[in-house]
């Protein structure tokens, strides 16, 4: 059982570092939108801890055993955080514009490497006006 915390605490740890940190330089369009949020920590903890409950999954199956007070303890972490997260506990209005910031980089991320594809025009035109709408709205939220 030792070996088994060991390897959920390491796994959680490994995949809200991944969520938290990681998917945002591979998301973002710049890294200057790169931000910390109460949303984005709620969201990594509930990856991270599911994350958690598949390594009790794949120990249980190695070792032929069953884990109930991992799969009780992380579910209830997962439901905790989810309920949170939905909720934006605690997410005040300068949490919130991070929060959004971020994802809008993520969208002009995608649109601008949609655009540097080989389109058609109209698509190229509707995505070229989407991405104008998302930088105005960017600047709208950044002035909040």
């Amino acid at each position: 059982m030792k070996n088994l915390f060991i390897s959920v605490i390491f796994i959680i740890i490994a995949t809200f570092t991944i969520q938290y940190y990681i998917s945002s330089l591979i998301l973002s369009s710049n890294t200057i939108y790169i931000r910390n949020s109460l949303g984005k920590f709620y969201f990594s903890l509930i990856i991270a801890f599911i994350f958690g409950i598949l390594e009790v999954i794949i120990f249980d199956y190695i070792n032929n055993s069953f884990s109930l007070i991992y799969y009780l303890i992380l579910s209830m972490l997962i439901y905790f955080y989810y309920n949170f997260f939905k909720n934006q506990q605690y997410v005040d209005i300068s949490n919130y514009k991070e929060y959004i910031i971020e994802h809008i980089s993520h969208l002009l991320f995608v649109n601008d490497k949609i655009l540097e594809n080989d389109i058609e025009e109209k698509y190229k035109n509707r995505i070229t006006e989407l991405n104008n709408n998302i930088k105005n709205n960017l600047i709208l939220i950044e002035n909040i």
